[in-house]
């Protein structure tokens, strides 16, 4: 299989209600969003984790770990 393409997209997405925590208030949520091409299919994949570690150890901006 050969990748001819990835695209990576981070958007903001606005939340039904306030996510509230002793960290503070959040009104919306940073995606990152990844597409891979390949001649034959295409397909795409997100990251949950939140941009910042309010209360878990997983975050997209982290370094592995």
């Amino acid at each position: 299989m050969k990748i001819t393409g990835v695209e990576l997209r981070r958007i903001a997405m606005p939340l039904v209600a306030p996510f509230r925590t002793s960290f503070g208030t959040e009104t919306a949520r940073d995606v990152l969003l990844v597409r891979v091409v390949t001649p034959d299919a295409e397909g795409w994949g997100e990251c949950v984790a939140m941009s910042e570690p309010l209360y878990s150890p997983s975050t997209w901006t982290a370094p592995p770990r």
